[in-house]
């Protein structure tokens, strides 16, 4: 069954596959419940959004907290692979991980982590089914922490906290090298500060709500 674009609170957007995203939300202002739709982008005149799963029903689905939700770095090749889902509270942060059965983690708090805003947070890394990130918490003392994230399992996550014991002589990785920021041409637009970032592989796009007046 299919409709269209549904409203949800405090969604989020993460890449589905090379043509479809997965929309995220709490249907209705309905504290409690979770939705999850897959939307093909091949008709953005029409876009239509295809349930996914069950929603999931459970306290930690606040209306008022904000949502953000990224593709496993390393397996965003397998169409509709894990997806982690950050939900930032005022006094906690929940994680959980959707499956591509539809199913999602029951959600985890990290209570060494509190996020500030979700978008304070970003994958800086990806390594078979794990995924790092770097996101500004609450912490007074050292407010950048760094997490990983396992897609198979939300509850085994880590942070910055932890060791990181390696023995052996494998293969070297390279460090990310980061070129030189570029200047964007707005074109006399100026972003909301609803604005979200969307990125899918090589193509990155910034979504806003637009208000059109009639004449």
């Amino acid at each position: 069954m299919s409709a269209p674009l549904p409203l949800l609170s405090n969604p989020c957007i993460t890449a589905a596959s090379s043509t479809s995203v997965y929309l995220m939300g709490i249907p209705g202002g309905l504290g409690g419940h979770l939705q999850v739709f897959s939307v093909a982008l091949n008709a953005l005149d029409a876009l239509v959004a295809v349930p996914v799963g069950k929603e999931q029903v459970t306290n930690t689905w606040a209306v008022d907290a904000k949502l953000a939700c990224f593709s496993y770095g390393a397996i965003t090749a397998q169409q509709y692979s894990s997806i982690l889902l950050v939900q930032v509270g005022k006094t906690q942060t929940h994680v959980s991980n959707l499956h591509s059965s539809g199913v999602f983690d029951y959600p985890v708090p990290i209570p060494e982590a509190t996020l500030k805003s979700t978008k304070l947070l970003t994958q800086v890394g990806a390594f078979s089914t794990f995924a790092w990130f770097t996101g500004f918490t609450t912490n007074l003392d050292t407010p950048w922490k760094g997490m990983r994230f396992l897609s198979s399992n939300v509850s085994a996550y880590i942070t910055d906290g932890a060791s990181y014991p390696a023995t052996g002589t494998g293969d070297t990785h390279e460090a990310v090298s980061l070129s030189a920021p570029i200047t964007l041409d707005m074109q006399g637009i100026t972003l909301s500060p609803k604005a979200i970032p969307l990125t899918m592989g090589s193509v990155s796009y910034i979504l806003d709500e637009v208000r059109i007046e009639k004449q």
